[in-house]
């Protein structure tokens, strides 16, 4: 939110907060402000949830002032009037994060930046693809899980086939189950069809599922299942035609083998009676 009392000539203030941020980092928070060209500040004041938690005032002798709160972490050497860093963040961190800048007589504008953080338990390591075969043929059916590592929000997960996202029709969905001992969640999605000519692409079946958590954590794995060669076996060969009658006739070199054997037959059988009559 941003407020500009008094047209462009007052006090003016940007901010940027993050919507997210993984458990356990730092949290950049920043406040910029403008004063009124002869009008100085009184004070910025920081706030999570309605509770003050940082004053910088330049009149007072301690001008930088630290309220403890929970889930409040203020980095004291890094964080100035413009800049508040936050440390270690934690689910206590997660809320409301207003800054609110304030003018000196004679003006006393108040303007305010507010916006919500969200802090987030990101997976550890890449999502999981289960059931899948090394080979398939056209026709088989693909029954596969992709299961996210534990994390809070539950991961987001998204099938992809070929580099498309795969239709709604092949999918089977599953409520997150709860890692009890973490308070984080695991992300199933399942895909179930059956095997197409089209899936292939040069004989390569590319799978992949990604997993997203908010706006900080991407992480995609990705498989190929390559269609096996099959035997092939020409066509046998059209019998060759009979030029006197034109009918078809056995091939020359299938006739000459019947040859060979008549002749080899004939010797045996002229062995076989000189053999019994000498």
């Amino acid at each position: 939110m941003l407020r500009l009392p008094r047209g462009s000539q007052g006090l003016k203030v940007t901010g940027k907060i993050p919507t997210h941020a993984a458990f356990g980092e730092k949290a950049i928070l920043a406040c910029d402000y403008e004063p009124e060209s002869g009008i100085g500040i009184y004070s910025v004041k920081w706030y999570k949830d309605g509770k003050e938690f940082y004053r910088y005032e330049p009149w007072h002798e301690n001008k930088n002032q630290f309220f403890s709160q929970p889930g409040v972490k203020v980095d004291a050497t890094a964080s100035t009037d413009r800049l508040i860093v936050l440390k270690s963040v934690n689910h206590d961190t997660s809320g409301k994060f207003k800054c609110e800048v304030s003018a000196e007589r004679p003006s006393y504008d108040t303007v305010a930046y507010s916006g919500d953080l969200l802090v987030v338990v990101v997976p550890e390591g890449l999502p999981q693809i289960t059931g899948l075969q090394k080979s398939y043929r056209i026709g088989d059916n693909v029954r596969i899980n992709c299961t996210s590592a534990p994390s809070k929000p539950a991961a987001s997960l998204i099938w992809y086939i070929n580099d498309k996202k795969a239709p709604d029709s092949y999918l089977q969905e599953y409520p997150p189950f709860e890692v009890l001992e973490k308070r984080l969640e695991k992300s199933v999605l399942g895909m179930n069809f059956t095997l197409e000519q089209h899936h292939f692409r040069d004989d390569t079946l590319e799978i992949a599922c990604t997993a997203t958590v908010a706006t900080i954590y991407w992480q995609s794995v990705r498989h190929s299942v390559q269609l096996p060669s099959t035997y092939w076996q020409p066509p046998p060969r059209d019998p060759v035609p009979n030029p006197s009658t034109g009918q078809a006739s056995a091939s020359p070199k299938a006739s000459l083998s019947f040859f060979i054997w008549l002749k080899f037959s004939a010797l045996i059988l002229s062995f076989l009676i000189d053999y019994l009559f000498s």
